[in-house]
């Protein structure tokens, strides 16, 4: 392998499960999970952001971190659709994702937009040590295994959730877009991949992220 561990460290919702297909299918020792056993693997993926990526590129000198996105609005619909489907499938009536609420979609957004300027900035005196990967492009998985040194393998994404209530996907779109509202986002924020202001960022670290 091209480096000594491979850290995704984006948020649940953007591809985690497929990468890890995709080291796995690669013969790499992959871990899928949100704590994380550093011993016994070499790549992990899902809930990158629980974890400490401070702390892990201070153990590992010779390890890559990714930072996976999505389109913005995407991503929270993503979540709410999981919370959703896990809801359904254990009868409950609440959960992480569940139920949508423009207050939840606030919280996500910000979330996010406060852990992405610490990951690049962290970073940025040492940009070789990070990739920006955007799971939008068709082309994505290529990307990412050019990047890494490994084999692109032809399969079909990972955990596409579907969602056939017609109804809550209509309370969705509306919690989002009243948090979007109480934000005044144009419909360019809405559907960014990473910062508003993000082009120093993408001057700086490998990414496929097309402005």
């Amino acid at each position: 392998m091209k480096y000594a561990k491979i850290f995704v460290i984006g948020f649940n919702k953007t591809a985690s499960t497929t990468l890890h297909k995709l080291f796995k299918l690669n013969n790499l020792k992959s871990q899928h999970a949100t704590t994380w056993d550093l011993a016994n693997y070499d790549c992990f993926s899902d809930n990158g952001n629980l974890n400490d990526f401070k702390k892990l590129d201070n153990l590992y000198k010779d390890a890559i971190f990714i930072l996976n996105t999505r389109n913005l609005t995407n991503w929270i619909i993503s979540r709410f659709k999981h919370g959703h489907r896990q809801c359904e499938r254990l009868q409950r009536n609440k959960n992480w994702a569940y139920p949508c609420t423009p207050e939840l979609a606030l919280e996500w957004i910000k979330d996010r937009e406060t852990y992405y300027l610490q990951v690049l900035d962290y970073f940025k005196d040492r940009p070789n040590k990070l990739i920006l990967l955007s799971i939008e492009p068709p082309n994505w998985k290529q990307f990412i295994s050019d990047e890494l040194g490994i084999v692109n393998k032809d399969f079909q994404n990972r955990n596409v959730i579907e969602l056939h209530d017609d109804a809550y996907y209509g309370r969705m779109v509306n919690c989002i877009n009243d948090a979007f509202t109480t934000l005044n986002y144009t419909n360019e924020q809405r559907t960014s991949l990473l910062l508003m202001n993000e082009k120093p960022y993408l001057d700086m670290y490998k990414n496929n992220i097309i402005l």
